[in-house]
């Protein structure tokens, strides 16, 4: 499937905001956000919409794990005070529940990818 092939670009894009955030640079969470986007509007037009549906879902587990790991925190670590807005509306769900969301996320994954 071709939107497993965007676990890799997530994994190195984190590795970068970890690079970034440890120099105490500013992460740039529009520009990050629009990236993952439009790669998801593009596999879902050029493929099948549930493609570039689960880029977006890829990206929030395999991103937010990846970064987490990379700065040496748990992989269920809940900013307590996020920026994205994303991460924002998670946090609002979910609290400080950093599993539940994860295990939705992998669960929709396999779903559009079946």
């Amino acid at each position: 499937m071709i939107a497993l092939l965007y676990i890799p670009f997530c994994v190195f894009f984190a590795w970068l905001n970890a690079r970034w955030i440890a120099k105490g640079k500013k992460i740039l969470h529009g520009i990050n956000g629009s990236i993952h986007l439009f790669a998801a509007i593009i596999i879902g037009y050029s493929t099948k919409w549930q493609y570039g549906l689960a880029v977006l879902f890829i990206t929030r587990l395999f991103f937010d794990v990846a970064l987490n790991l990379f700065r040496k925190l748990p992989v269920d670590y809940v900013s307590p005070d996020p920026k994205s807005i994303v991460d924002k509306i998670e946090k609002r769900i979910f609290k400080q529940d950093g599993i539940t969301p994860k295990l939705i996320y992998l669960l929709i994954i396999v779903i559009l990818l079946t």
